[in-house]
């Protein structure tokens, strides 16, 4: 079974100078698309973000497979559209 990620967080269009140097998206030469940490990491480090800050004792393996889970139910809500 594969785990749904919801896709990119932030993705944005990358762009270089014929030199390589970084530019803006609305100039220079497209090379793809960047699309850095997927929705399931964002919704996991916002989960975990709020367990930390309740200031309950997790165990870190637990912290992590619970802000998963948090995360997963996240994107299962969003696709029925809830």
């Amino acid at each position: 079974m594969s785990i749904k990620d919801g896709g990119p967080f932030h993705p944005c269009e990358v762009r270089l100078t014929d030199a390589g140097e970084l530019l803006g998206a609305q100039t220079g030469n497209a090379q793809g698309i960047h699309t850095g940490a997927s929705l399931r990491d964002h919704f996991a480090g916002l989960a975990m973000q709020g367990m930390i800050a309740c200031g309950e004792e997790y165990d870190k393996a637990e912290l992590g497979r619970f802000a998963y889970d948090v995360a997963d139910a996240m994107i299962r809500a969003r696709e029925a559209g809830q």
